[in-house]
């Protein structure tokens, strides 16, 4: 469910609660500081952080904004669950920032897609297997969420598990 307002959100979450899901809040940079304890506390697993700057799928030409950290810092203040933030990351650089910035995950999903379309139908794997093993956390970061068990299906380094 896209774009349900939080304070509208209860039931849905209750539904969410009772299947073995989870609701997850959509915390944006334009989020004010008056919003964001209450949309902190209705989030159970996962808060999605709207990236500070460009939209789905953005460029590999974009920057980082330097509000990145702060608004991750401003969430944290808040939140006792996995921050995942998305649609900008199209760059190690970018996926660098995010991690660096604290985020627990991040969304790089229109970058693959965007990937997809650019491959020949036959190099598909090969294109996002190199883009994905690119952007594996480094090992002091992943060990440390491992020691801390907050590695889930959503955290960047998952993979890792699967081995």
């Amino acid at each position: 469910m896209v774009d349900l307002p939080p304070e509208e959100a209860l039931g849905f979450r209750e539904k969410c609660t009772s299947s073995g899901d989870s609701y997850v809040p959509v915390v944006a940079p334009s989020t004010s500081l008056h919003r964001l304890p209450y949309l902190t506390s209705i989030a159970d697993s996962l808060i999605y952080v709207v990236s500070p700057i460009g939209t789905t799928g953005s460029s590999v030409k974009g920057f980082v904004n330097s509000e990145l950290p702060d608004v991750i810092a401003r969430i944290h203040k808040h939140a006792s669950v996995l921050l995942a933030l998305g649609f900008w990351v199209a760059t190690r650089l970018h996926f660098d920032a995010v991690v660096e910035a604290g985020a627990h995950s991040v969304d790089i999903g229109s970058r693959i897609v965007s990937l997809s379309k650019q491959a020949l139908a036959d190099q598909v794997p090969l294109v996002l297997d190199d883009f994905c093993r690119d952007r594996r956390l480094p090992t002091p970061l992943l060990l440390e969420l491992k020691a801390r068990n907050t590695i889930t299906p959503f955290s960047p380094g998952f993979p890792d598990r699967l081995e």
